[in-house]
């Protein structure tokens, strides 16, 4: 499966403190908090619109921070791509499968100039992951 991706909103997102609550994070986990929705549009071959919505809580990618000089969770190519995910295996595992949240995961790195060894990793970390998202409640 294959994505083309267009961005309809920039991702704006504000450091909020680790214990904010939000019911599918860790608390020791850095966030941030979506100050505007972000909007992204899928063509696959359907066409999907993903909206993040204001105030959203991220963990950005989770990355254990001994790799955060690699790949820091809010910096690299991953940033929109882990948001999106994050959402999707949060708010919209009802409606999406594990299989397409990983594979999007993916696909954005790679539209946002994510290398294919960055691609690779960052998708063979969340398929290991059996045990996140709604999937597993």
């Amino acid at each position: 499966m294959t994505f083309q991706i267009e961005y309809l909103s920039d991702l704006v997102i504000k450091p909020v403190p680790r214990d904010t609550p939000t019911g599918h994070l860790k608390d020791s986990s850095d966030k941030v908090m979506l100050v505007e929705p972000f909007v992204v549009r899928l063509h696959c071959p359907d066409v999907h619109i993903i909206t993040v919505p204001k105030g959203y809580v991220s963990d950005g990618a989770s990355i254990p921070r001994v790799f955060h000089r690699i790949w820091h969770p809010f910096t690299t190519e991953s940033w929109r791509a882990a948001t999106v995910h994050d959402y999707l295996y949060s708010h919209l595992h009802h409606k999406y499968s594990k299989e397409f949240a990983d594979i999007l995961l993916k696909e954005m790195i790679k539209h946002d100039g994510g290398s294919k060894w960055m691609q690779w990793c960052f998708y063979k970390a969340v398929r290991l992951n059996v045990l996140g998202g709604g999937w597993y409640d």
